[in-house]
């Protein structure tokens, strides 16, 4: 710090000046906090979705324009939008609710679509998988997968993360409630329905990761 030019001197330092801005009034600049409320192209010349909390994409801007609806998207799946879950090791069989009991089947022409929306039980990035007509969803029940009533169902136990299939390909789904546990189909033990579906334990085998790992193909609600 400066005293004087004999202390400067003495300690061998040189005087310099600096330049300082000050405001039109002689006062040095001063800082204040300033929040503001933005959107569109002030923010990153797409807009932010204030649902969502992302930012709106082109195609969003167009189906605006055309009145369409938007829908957010978990994994490359629409929420609220319809599904078949194709089996990715048996290319003709479906998810299927038969009489309340989830099964992956060939046979089952029906029951075989799906509709994915926000996960009940709140957790960030969940989905649940409901029937069409939303009375229902796809929920643990002990060892076995069940449409259980959404209003009794368990919002814990009726939630999965979804993420790129275990065979790179396709999604796969996994609780909520049971880390490193997938849903997958069991061998054959009812000829007529096909396959059960069950939450186990992830083994890195091959027939593992194509029993875990579906195909979503958007269809019509009906």
């Amino acid at each position: 710090m400066w005293t004087n030019r004999a202390a400067c001197n003495f300690i061998g330092g040189k005087l310099t000046h600096h330049r300082r801005k000050v405001c039109k009034t002689g006062k040095p600049h001063s800082w204040k906090r300033v929040t503001r409320c933005v959107q569109g192209p002030v923010l990153s010349s797409k807009g932010l979705n204030y649902k969502t909390g992302t930012a709106f994409s082109r195609s969003d801007f167009k189906n605006k324009k055309l009145g369409k609806k938007h829908y957010e998207t978990i994994s490359g799946l629409k929420l609220t939008k319809c599904y078949k879950f194709q089996a990715f090791d048996h290319k003709k069989d479906y998810m299927s609710d038969i009489k309340g009991i989830a099964f992956n089947s060939p046979t089952e022409p029906l029951h075989i679509v799906f509709k994915p929306v926000k996960g009940l039980s709140g957790t960030k990035k969940s989905i649940s998988l409901t029937t069409v007509d939303n009375k229902n969803v796809l929920t643990m029940v002990g060892p076995l997968m069940k449409f259980m009533p959404i209003k009794t169902a368990d919002k814990a136990t009726s939630s999965f993360w979804v993420g790129q299939g275990l065979m790179h390909k396709g999604v796969s789904l996994m609780p909520v409630t049971k880390k490193g546990f997938f849903l997958r189909h069991e061998k054959v033990e009812d000829k007529k329905a096909g396959h059960k579906l069950r939450i186990v334990k992830f083994d890195r085998s091959a027939a593992y990761r194509g029993a875990a790992t579906w195909f979503p193909v958007e269809t019509k609600c009906k």
